[in-house]
């Protein structure tokens, strides 16, 4: 006589299938930036010192691996105005600026360069299904002389998907090597509020189906799965 084969019992794999199904959506829900295409926007109102003119330059990148602007790479910011060890660098939920002083001011004081008013303008930041909340950032160590005055309105969230960067007012720390080595590394993060996700319908049959499952399971009156 054969001895009977003992199977998964379909109301566990359904419960096992609605876990799955759960934690999928989940992992849907994660916001990231990455494939998207975001905005930067160099404006300086009152320009650079020593010379008044405008600065209003634009760019519109896909986020991706690498730097996505730099000095001399063909896009308007890089070629237009930045400085050899300048960039941007979109991430998933980041944006890494690399600033160089460009001037000085009275006293030596190594500066960007920038007129009043100056900024980075980053917009369509759009995560897919969540909203910018908030953000904080993180400066090299010995980059910036002036971070505490700079304070909490150096970098500011404009709108759920706009972030502003006063350039104009950023006092460099002095390594007494010229220009090109005072500069700073600055990383925004960018903190998001998940939206729900919202399954098709056919994703919702087979959660429901897992959820009945469940139900089975616990009571105990799911089909045994035994063959003969």
């Amino acid at each position: 006589m054969m001895k009977p084969t003992i199977g998964i019992r379909p109301a566990r794999w359904y419960a096992v299938a609605g876990v799955a199904l759960m934690l999928g959506c989940l992992a849907q829900a994660h916001a990231s930036l990455v494939g998207d295409t975001v905005n930067a926007r160099l404006y300086s109102p009152n320009g650079v010192i020593g010379d008044p003119t405008v600065v209003d330059l634009s760019d519109s990148v896909l986020v991706g691996a690498g730097i996505e602007i730099s000095a001399g790479d063909g896009s308007n910011i890089g070629n237009g105005i930045m400085l050899p060890n300048e960039s941007i660098d979109f991430g998933a939920s980041s944006i890494a600026v690399r600033l160089q002083a460009g001037n000085t001011i009275a006293g030596g004081i190594p500066v960007t360069g920038y007129e009043s008013n100056a900024r980075y303008i980053f917009s369509g930041l759009d995560f897919s299904g969540a909203a910018i909340i908030g953000i904080n950032f993180s400066v090299g160590a010995s980059q910036i002389a002036n971070l505490a005055a700079l304070g909490s309105s150096w970098i500011t969230l404009a709108d759920p998907h706009t972030v502003f960067m006063n350039l104009a007012d950023i006092q460099f720390v002095d390594h007494g090597s010229g220009e090109s080595n005072n500069f700073a590394n600055v990383t925004i993060n960018l903190q998001t509020e998940q939206a729900a996700v919202v399954p098709e319908p056919a994703t919702w049959l087979l959660l429901m189906s897992g959820l009945a499952g469940l139900a089975l399971v616990r009571r105990g009156k799911g089909p045994s799965g035994i063959a003969g």
